[in-house]
C-alpha cells in the first residue's frame, strides 16, 4: 500500500520519542522500539497502534520507577514517582487486556477445576443445548 513506509516511519519516530533519555530519534532508540514492537507481533493496523501505545506507556513507567530509586530521592519524590509509575503500569495492564480481548474476537474460555460429585449426585460434562419443547433437552421425548 502506498504510504505504509511513511506511516511506519512516523509511528516509530513517535515511539522513539517516548524513550526518556538519549538522542530520542537516534538509531539505538529506533532499534529498541522496533524490536519491542516486533516482539508483540501486531496482526493488523489497530494492533500496531495499540502496541505502540503500550511500549510508550512501558517506557514512561520504567522512567518513573528509575526516578523513584535515585539515591538522594526525597520522600515526596519517591511517592510522586511511584504513584506515576503505578498509574502507567495499571494502564499497561488494561492495554494488555484490550489486546487479548481484541485478539480473541470476543471468544471466552471457561475452565472448571476441582468439581466434586457426591453419591447420588449427577454431573454433565460437555456442552448443553436446550430444546424449546417444554423443558425437554436435546429433542428427547
Amino acid at each position: 500500500m502506498p504510504g505504509d513506509t511513511d506511516l511506519i516511519n512516523h509511528l516509530l519516530g513517535q515511539l522513539a520519542a517516548t524513550v526518556p533519555y538519549g538522542e530520542r530519534g537516534g538509531i539505538s532508540n529506533v532499534n529498541f522500539v522496533a524490536a519491542a514492537l516486533h516482539s508483540i507481533v501486531p496482526r493488523d493496523g489497530l494492533e500496531v497502534l495499540l502496541s505502540i501505545q503500550m511500549i510508550g506507556v512501558h517506557n514512561l513507567a520504567m522512567e518513573f520507577l528509575k526516578r523513584a530509586a535515585f539515591k538522594e530521592q526525597t520522600e515526596f519524590g519517591l511517592d510522586a514517582n511511584v504513584n506515576r509509575a503505578t498509574r502507567f503500569l495499571q494502564t499497561f495492564a488494561k492495554q494488555m487486556e484490550v489486546l487479548k480481548a481484541y485478539r480473541s474476537k470476543g471468544e471466552q474460555k471457561v475452565e472448571v477445576e476441582h468439581v466434586h460429585v457426591h453419591r447420588g449426585g449427577q454431573a454433565i460434562v460437555g456442552a448443553l443445548t436446550h430444546g424449546g419443547t417444554g423443558g425437554k433437552e436435546n429433542g428427547t421425548k
